[in-house]
């Protein structure tokens, strides 16, 4: 939003207020304090698919509520260094970061087994949630329907059998959310075992079961009647090297509409010769 104009401490804590809730009630009160701060901000949001950058209109099935993209920008930090050289360089670099980490993974995993059940990040939310829902209160519909009070006057139904709840936290990613563990309990269950089965050591060592095999080095590879790949042909361009960036498509509608930005606009000029 800052490339298109709107800027400042409070837009952003709005905007990040309307990405991380899970419901679409809670979506449309921060979408209407977005407004009351600018309304062409809306506007501009109205354009951008919600289940694309807000928790509240993401699909429940791949059980992930992932707002950032540091997955992406980890792995290009990884391998930064392979990136420098050609092509058969940095694919074998890439294969020898892959081969080390996919190892490493698995006997990490290996050693959890006969520990846990499940992976270190996902023990320490469950133990965040179930200190939450010490503070919440559940009324027992029938063996599969709660209705879970929490603080502030809050209350939520929760159904331990689908394993759902109106804040769609459980949904979204698998683990019970303090709603669910509080309804668990009346239930006589372990809400450890109403994890999903995608945070369990064993489906962790399964993704991690095949491996990259080693290659020998270049001295061993076998020759191949093929020419070699030249290099491409440079040609420049006529006329003189553009030096500014590519503007974004909104940076050229807000400069249509709004005119160029004049930096030292305000600023009094002098000869550099005479000062005056």
């Amino acid at each position: 939003m800052v490339a298109t104009g709107f800027k400042g401490t409070a837009m952003r804590q709005a905007l990040w207020k309307a990405a991380k809730p899970t419901t679409h009630a809670q979506f449309i009160r921060r979408m209407e304090a977005i407004a009351e701060l600018d309304v062409d901000a809306i506007k501009w949001l109205e354009d951008k698919n919600p289940a694309e950058w807000s928790r509240s209109h993401f699909r429940t099935f791949p059980k992930c509520d992932m707002l950032l993209n540091n997955i992406c920008e980890s792995f290009n930090s990884k391998i930064l260094d392979a990136k420098k050289g050609s092509i058969v360089v940095m694919m074998d670099a890439f294969r020898h970061v892959f081969m080390q980490r996919m190892q490493e993974n698995r006997e990490r995993a290996r050693e959890k087994r006969s520990k846990f059940g499940f992976c270190p990040k996902i023990r320490k939310m469950m133990k965040d949630n179930i200190d939450k829902a010490t503070y919440c209160v559940s009324y027992k519909s029938n063996d599969v329907n709660f209705e879970v009070a929490c603080p502030y006057g809050e209350k939520w139904v929760v159904n331990i059998e689908d394993r759902t709840g109106p804040c769609r936290k459980w949904d979204l990613t698998g683990i019970p959310c303090a709603h669910a563990i509080s309804a668990l309990w009346i239930a006589m269950k372990d809400p450890m075992q109403y994890i999903d089965d995608c945070y369990s050591v064993e489906t962790y060592l399964k993704c991690y079961d095949p491996c990259i095999l080693p290659v020998n080095g270049e001295h061993e590879w076998e020759d191949v009647d093929v020419q070699l790949p030249l290099p491409q042909t440079y040609g420049r361009a006529p006329g003189r090297p553009k030096k500014q960036r590519r503007k974004f498509a909104d940076e050229i509608q807000q400069i249509k509409e709004q005119g160029k930005k004049m930096r030292r606009f305000g600023q009094i000029h002098k000869c550099s010769f005479c000062g005056e």
